[in-house]
């Protein structure tokens, strides 16, 4: 019997946005971003009918890819005037938006050692000179074991931000992730892993968000049409495959979280251009048993006890429907 643990869901949802390497069932841009299935240039997409069709046909972030790159160096040169003299970057970066950017800091801080040090290490990026990082937008996040603390933007000049899901940290990217060590006398910050979209994001980016969010899902047909090809397993080892088309039969839950602004994706290597914000819903397709076939069980998509025996949990563009990403079974993964 395959054994499916919860836990890679999360770890698969930061491959959505990182530069990653695609499985079977991904539908990415060749830099490994995420696209639609059937990539569509910013002018083609259409809107809901709730939604600005003018304004929201062009999603294009606010900063060009060079003004990224540029505020990416600034920043770190400012870290090193902030006491962080060794601080740098572990390449230079190319200006992909929805990539990381990884920095070494090695900064010590006199915190509290007992305490949360959130608060601190929040302060201490946002005192760094033309700080791109205002503490009153983020919220910061200590993980249980103590070593990362997560920085998640909530607002830009007021304006609600939504690069994660509320109480949902799996389903949530930060602006700044640090790897922190605790001292016998304070914190120290070794490392900040940076999303550039999510920290260099402007008052601009955020109206977009709010005029371009969907009171509603997107049009279903995309998903009906895709055929989900996986596989067949006898004790975790492959011995056939399945492609599954869903029907009207198939039971479609779009989960509560809403649209996502998970990231941007890369339209061109020119320096002067912009990415595109890509909107997300994340939903649960359940296979109706009267369309289970013979060797279902041995599917990669069937998960009894799950929120349904056999389907798939997928993030669709949450303005045409086109899928982004899937993976097999609800609320689980395969062994």
């Amino acid at each position: 019997m395959m054994t499916r643990t919860s836990l890679a869901f999360a770890s698969a949802i930061l491959l959505l946005l990182s530069a990653a390497c695609g499985t079977a069932g991904d539908a990415t841009d060749p830099d490994g971003s995420p696209s639609p299935t059937d990539a569509s240039p910013p002018d083609a997409i259409q809107s809901p009918a709730d939604a600005d069709p003018a304004r929201c046909a062009d999603l294009r972030f606010s900063l060009s890819e060079g003004e990224v790159t540029a505020a990416a160096l600034r920043f770190v040169d400012n870290i090193r005037a902030h006491g962080a003299n060794n601080a740098y970057l572990n390449s230079p970066p190319d200006g992909t938006q929805s990539q990381l950017y990884l920095m070494f800091i090695n900064v010590d801080l006199a915190v509290d050692p007992g305490g949360d040090p959130g608060p601190a290490i929040l302060a201490w990026f946002g005192g760094i000179a033309e700080s791109p990082i205002r503490p009153a937008e983020y919220r910061a996040l200590l993980d249980a074991g103590g070593t990362r603390l997560t920085l998640l933007r909530e607002t830009i000049d007021g304006v609600p931000f939504r690069t994660g899901a509320p109480g949902d940290p799996d389903w949530a990217v930060p602006g700044l992730t640090a790897s922190v060590t605790k001292l016998s006398d304070g914190w120290r910050i070794q490392t900040a892993s940076l999303r550039p979209f999510a920290v260099f994001a402007t008052r601009e980016d955020a109206v977009l968000q709010r005029d371009c969010t969907p009171s509603g899902p997107p049009p279903e047909a995309p998903l009906r049409a895709h055929t989900f090809d996986g596989l067949e397993l006898t004790y975790c080892s492959p011995d056939g495959e399945y492609h599954y088309t869903p029907n009207s039969l198939d039971r479609i839950v779009w989960l509560a979280e809403g649209t996502v602004w998970l990231g941007t994706r890369r339209t061109t290597s020119e320096p002067s251009e912009r990415s595109v914000w890509v909107p997300s819903r994340r939903l649960e397709l359940t296979i109706d048993p009267s369309n289970y076939w013979e060797r279902i069980a041995h599917a990669d998509c069937y998960c009894p006890g799950g929120r349904g025996d056999a389907g798939f949990t997928v993030v669709v563009h949450a303005l045409t429907g086109d899928l982004l990403r899937w993976w097999p079974g609800i609320n689980c993964v395969v062994c």
